[in-house]
């Protein structure tokens, strides 16, 4: 068995491998987010917004760019007025915006006095909802506005004293730190952290708080993190929202509390510490998927801390929630879930136990036996680091559950990585059959092996992975006399799959959450 020291410094090494690919996964999901959910809230604005018009905008694409720039420079308020409707409604309506010959034709610096001016409050709105139309947009297309010196104004605008155009410029700044890292550190910068706390601490106004929280979440996300000092800020702020009944505000909090603890020490503590994860495991079981999922992932990310903070999360009664959960319809769910749980069994063998107590290891098998392939691979993950762990015990109860043949099965996989856990799995099964006999003959998973698939391991000799080839001669000269298999003596120190493959693992498939 693998030494507990050893064990975690495996899993830690393997942890920082994917951390890139999994920044690189949450950065491109959440720009298909927001940018899936900016274009919805343009379209309901254009419905609900007090200050719209009945302009019909029918042929308003049509209308030349440059006319409509003569009349917004214009001297007549009403003539102004239209032609920023109509400039809003084209970058509101369309799902692919002109915002791109909006630049072109130079309307950026307009809007910009535009936003500055006091004098008309609907004008000053409009050009605030076209600033956050165009920070929806490229990084290109969104560096124009910084570029501008707009950002600065917006920040501004969160202490202006008409409502709507304080919230659509917290929107606006919400696009714009969503897009990179760099532009989400100008923010910082220029104050925008403080100047948005204080605004949340005072409003009662539904949808600025909506905007807030979301806007908070992008500032959150990508790495580097943010300042210990900006993370105990927004930690301690979601903590007196998180128990709201609005859904959206719920989901961008988990979504925030899940940037956080994404691969961040500091930031896992503080959140630990902060006592919101028992209100997060209370929405494991929401009604709502759109909270599900940040929570599941939250509680993920934690679980890959240490052994302390994988205990906090189960002493804060997450493992009902997760047995719930594996029996979702939504396959995101299950999948998540067993990742998570894979953390969990990646413990100690007292967090292994608790596992097997909460009846988690059946709906698990049935994972591994019957579901997607991609849910199968979390489920396998979960499986094998309880072999890795567990005690003979705890190994007699998962191979009695039915664990080797769904095992087996997967290794006819085309996935390399998949087919070297299960290998792990089934070595280290057969490991504890070894201890209590003398003769080989006498381990008694050895038949399960034989009845469900020996001729797999056999089969996996001639695959084209140094490694799998490698471990499968291992198994059957170790466990099955097969002497006329040659296994290069140094592949048990130089080939061991702990040194390749990660237990507090992270998912690196793409996903989609709804």
């Amino acid at each position: 068995m693998i030494e507990k020291n050893s064990f975690i410094r495996n899993k830690i090494n393997i942890y920082q491998q994917n951390t890139q690919k999994r920044e690189e996964f949450n950065i491109k999901q959440k720009k298909i987010v927001r940018d899936t959910v900016a274009m919805k809230r343009r379209k309901e604005k254009i419905e609900e917004e007090a200050f719209l018009s009945n302009i019909d905008i029918k042929n308003d694409r049509d209308n030349n760019l440059n006319h409509l720039k003569e009349n917004l420079l214009s001297e007549d308020i009403n003539l102004r007025l239209n032609s920023i409707i109509k400039i809003r409604k084209i970058l509101s309506s369309e799902q692919q915006p002109p915002i791109k010959e909006i630049i072109q034709t130079g309307f950026v610096p307009i809007f910009k006095n535009l936003l500055e001016d006091f004098s008309n409050v609907q004008i000053q709105f409009e050009s605030t909802w076209i600033i956050t139309n165009i920070a929806s947009g490229s990084t290109d297309e969104t560096k124009t506005l910084i570029d501008n010196g707009i950002a600065e104004i917006l920040i501004k605008h969160i202490e202006n004293p008409n409502e709507s155009i304080k919230s659509q410029a917290i929107w606006a700044l919400g696009n714009i730190a969503g897009d990179c890292v760099n532009f989400r550190d100008i923010l910082i910068t220029k104050g925008i952290v403080d100047s948005l706390l204080n605004q949340i601490k005072i409003t009662n106004k539904l949808q600025l708080l909506r905007n807030s929280i979301w806007t908070i979440s992008n500032l959150c996300r990508g790495k580097p993190g943010l300042s210990n000092e900006n993370k105990k800020k927004f930690v301690f702020i979601l903590n007196d929202l998180i128990f709201t009944e609005d859904s959206e505000i719920l989901a961008d909090i988990c979504w925030t509390l899940s940037y956080l603890s994404d691969n961040d020490e500091e930031g896992i503590e503080l959140i630990v510490k902060s006592g919101i994860l028992k209100r997060i495991t209370e929405l494991l079981i929401s009604d709502n998927v759109s909270i599900q999922v940040p929570a599941l992932r939250t509680i993920g990310n934690i679980t890959t801390g240490n052994n302390f903070h994988t205990q906090f999360i189960i002493n804060c009664g997450s493992l009902p929630c997760l047995l719930y959960l594996l029996k979702s319809s939504k396959k995101t769910l299950r999948r998540e879930s067993c990742w998570v749980l894979s953390n969990i069994t990646a413990g100690t063998r007292s967090q292994i136990q608790q596992v097997i107590d909460a009846n988690l290891i059946p709906p698990i098998l049935e994972l591994l036996a019957n579901a997607e392939i991609d849910v199968k691979k979390e489920a396998a993950w979960a499986i094998s680091n309880a072999t890795s762990g567990g005690d003979i015990r705890q190994i007699n109860y998962m191979v009695n559950n039915g664990c080797i043949k769904p095992m087996l099965d997967l290794l006819d996989s085309t996935d390399p990585r998949l087919i070297r856990v299960i290998l792990e799995g089934i070595d280290n099964i057969l490991e504890f059959g070894m201890k209590n006999v003398t003769k080989k003959e006498d381990n008694i998973y050895l038949q399960k092996i034989e009845e469900n698939g020996l001729d797999k391991i056999e089969k996996l000799q001639y695959h084209n992975d140094e490694k799998i080839y490698e471990y499968s001669k291992k198994i059957l000269q170790k466990y099955f006399e097969t002497d006329n298999y040659n296994v290069d003596e140094s592949f048990s120190s130089n080939c061991d799959l702990n040194d390749t493959d990660v237990k507090k693992q992270i998912p690196n498939c793409k996903f989609n959450f709804l």
